[in-house]
């Protein structure tokens, strides 16, 4: 489901953790995280937050520090390699005696000035909050978005088990047009009526063309979507997925089945819907 957030968490005084969140369709949780070097060691934190709260979507997350205008970070000496530095210097100056060094030159050192670095714990506790804050306004744009969508769902599933339930309503009639087709042919024929051989026939015909299990499914199967779409807690599309799945394979064998225009017709109008419906899915939590 889409969706979108930014948020910014101090770390310390004039320094920030800044954070914005993508959310699109996926059927799978797909997180990517891109964090600057010096927040890469976060990684493993986050993608726990994130997929303890989400379970499907590609999401991308977005973490950076910033500092205020002006801010002045505080800077440290590495000693270590202030000694090794002049020691160096002393035994040079032992082989060079007019060897003079800037002080500029020697400060400007890779390494020895460097600038005082901020505390893990405190980093990751701001990340935390930064993450949590993100994934929070995440999942509020794709609830809204959910229950917007469920609301067509719900249309939809509510008009197949309508479908089905007029089409079952049809069974007696259709199984006495059979048996009246049957007759009608045997007496093109002008052949002997055996009354048990025409009870086997038309048995045999009706087991061939009686859909009203498949019927009975999808009306089951669509309850049990409608009590999902109901539910105000956890994660459904994964479980209504695979109800789908199973009201295609019933909608397919409807359609195989089908002994005249208005079945078939519903068979097809249901095979749409239920792709309809899929395609959907992939949006839900």
């Amino acid at each position: 489901m889409t969706a979108f957030a930014a948020a910014r968490v101090p770390v310390r005084s004039a320094v920030w953790v800044l954070g914005e969140a993508r959310s699109v369709n996926h059927r799978h949780l797909e997180l990517l995280l891109r964090l600057p070097e010096a927040l890469r060691w976060l990684e493993p934190f986050l993608r726990e937050q994130w997929t303890a709260k989400l379970s499907r979507g590609k999401v991308e997350v977005f973490l950076r520090l910033e500092r205020d205008p002006g801010f002045e970070p505080a800077l440290a000496l590495d000693e270590a390699l202030a000694r090794r530095l002049g020691a160096l210097l002393n035994q040079l100056s032992q082989w060079v005696p007019a060897l003079r060094v800037d002080a500029g030159a020697l400060l400007a050192w890779p390494g020895l000035i460097r600038e005082v670095e901020i505390p893990q714990e405190e980093l990751l506790a701001a990340a935390n909050a930064l993450s949590g804050e993100l994934i929070g306004r995440i999942e509020a744009e794709r609830r809204r978005e959910g229950h917007a969508l469920a609301g067509t769902m719900r249309s939809k599933l509510e008009a197949l088990a309508a479908g089905a339930a007029r089409q079952r309503e049809r069974m007696p009639a259709l199984r006495e047009a059979a048996r009246a087709r049957l007759l009608g042919r045997l007496r093109e024929l002008r052949a002997e009526v055996d009354e048990q051989r025409i009870a086997q026939e038309l048995a045999l015909l009706l087991a061939r063309s009686d859909v009203a299990e498949e019927l009975e499914r999808i009306e089951v199967h669509v309850a049990e979507a409608l009590r999902l779409l109901g539910e105000s807690e956890g994660a459904i599309g994964r479980r209504l997925d695979f109800l789908l799945q199973e009201l295609a394979r019933e909608a397919n064998t409807l359609a195989a089945k089908a002994a005249d225009l208005e079945l078939g017709g519903f068979a097809l109008e249901a095979r749409v819907m239920i792709e309809q419906l899929r395609e959907q899915v992939q949006n839900l939590e």
